[in-house]
């Protein structure tokens, strides 16, 4: 899983391990999450610490999921020191999109994940990927993600829930922007 992915394993492990730390520690939650603005709780390091840091096991589930399916292929294509840079870059982006636009805190790897997604399905979009609850089907990765974003899209305007959509886009626009500086790719001629 992880043999040539050695950013990615550190990446996994470091989000265990804070999850860990935040479950023996519930008061770490609130310290690590990344708040608006102008909250009173707002701290710079927030937006670092809200990177490794989950609402839950489900989240931290599929986020590594994530990490572990997407970023393997990323960090290969750009090797390690870009590959941080541009996760890095993709969650800070994403909270600090939310952070602007709703006045809820923040946690989770989702922003970074998410341009893990967008950059991997650009680098190689026939690829096939498969849904975890119906593992009998596949679907080109290009199709799957257009899908994925599509609803994003909708659910950042007309769901009200306490989920990051923004980020998440946000997070996806990082992955778009990386891919074709990565690739020299002109979109503007």
């Amino acid at each position: 899983m992880f043999q040539k992915s050695n950013l990615v394993r550190k990446i996994f492990y470091g989000n265990i391990i804070i999850f860990i730390f935040c479950v023996l520690f519930p008061e770490l939650f609130n310290i690590f999450a990344i708040y608006p603005f102008d909250r009173s709780e707002f701290e710079f390091y927030q937006f670092l610490t809200s990177l490794f840091t989950h609402a839950g096991p489900l989240h931290l589930l599929f986020n590594m999921l994530g990490l572990l399916s997407f970023g393997p292929q990323c960090e290969l294509d750009l090797g390690e020191k870009k590959f941080l840079v541009f996760y890095l870059i993709a969650g800070f982006f994403g909270a600090l999109v939310q952070i602007s636009i709703t006045p809820n805190p923040l946690v989770g790897a989702s922003a970074a994940i998410f341009g893990l997604i967008i950059y991997a399905t650009l680098l190689n979009p026939n690829q096939k990927l498969m849904i975890i609850f119906l593992p009998f089907l596949s679907f080109k990765a290009k199709w799957l993600v257009a899908v994925f974003v599509f609803f994003e899209i909708y659910a950042a305007f007309y769901i009200s829930d306490n989920v990051g959509h923004f980020a998440h886009l946000a997070g996806g626009l990082i992955g778009l922007i990386t891919f074709f500086i990565q690739k020299n790719i002109n979109i503007v001629k």
